[in-house]
């Protein structure tokens, strides 16, 4: 998930900012997510990158630059729209949700004309699901729940990401009611505290009310799987 500051940029920077935006230059990657039990994918991430060997190829970089910019809606806009129409050109099963990330300020802004017969079809033909992260709740409170709102008027789910990486913000659970709570990789890969087992159990407790499922990342060893399992993790992603 883009997790940028807003820092000013350098000309040079906003000038490939401008390139890669106008051109809507950005595409897109897909990673697996998986049944710890199973093994089988039961959807895709996908996952934004700039041009191949740009200087804003990468996520945070290409985000950086936007926050810095004051484009980071129309930059949101491309990147989503970018998803949507390489699933559709891979031929998606229709039967795997998509997972895409979502900066809350933009669903504030109207879609792009030239986006929006790509983010149309994918209302209308994708099982979608958009991720915000916990860390725009101190970021912009409102704009999440509106998002949200947004997401569930359209028919989309809801992930909640990052989650236990800014504990104090577990508190939003209960407004956003997310269909997937995204436990951060450091809660698998770190070690074992008594904050992460009150993060665990918030969110134990919160999926159990809802039926929300737990989604584990930074899964890449047989043993992260089986501590996700231990977590209440029921998906996996590497």
């Amino acid at each position: 998930m883009h997790t940028p500051t807003a820092v000013p940029v350098a000309p040079e920077v906003a000038g490939e900012l401008d390139r890669i935006v106008g051109a809507r230059a950005v595409r897109a990657v897909f990673q697996p997510l998986i049944d710890l039990d199973s093994g089988d994918v039961v959807a895709y991430e996908a996952l934004a990158r700039g041009p191949a060997g740009s200087p804003l190829e990468s996520p945070a970089a290409l985000f950086a630059a936007a926050y810095g910019s004051g484009r980071v809606a129309e930059l949101d806009w491309a990147c989503r729209a970018a998803a949507f129409q390489a699933a559709a050109a891979a031929g998606l099963d229709p039967s795997l949700r998509l997972f895409v990330n979502c900066e809350p300020m933009s669903l504030g802004v109207p879609c792009p004309d030239d986006l929006w017969p790509a983010v149309d079809a994918a209302e209308r033909r994708l099982r979608v699901v958009m991720e915000v992260t916990e860390r725009a709740v101190a970021r912009d409170p409102a704009g999440l729940l509106a998002a949200v709102a947004r997401a569930r008027t359209v028919g989309w789910g809801v992930a909640l990401d990052d989650v236990g990486a800014e504990p104090a913000s577990l508190a939003v659970m209960p407004f956003v009611h997310p269909d997937v709570v995204k436990l951060d990789l450091q809660l698998i890969q770190g070690r074992t505290t008594a904050e992460v087992a009150r993060i665990v159990n918030a969110v134990r407790a919160q999926t159990e009310r809802t039926g929300a499922r737990i989604l584990a990342e930074g899964v890449e060893t047989r043993r992260h799987a089986e501590i996700a399992r231990t977590l209440g993790a029921t998906i996996g992603q590497g």
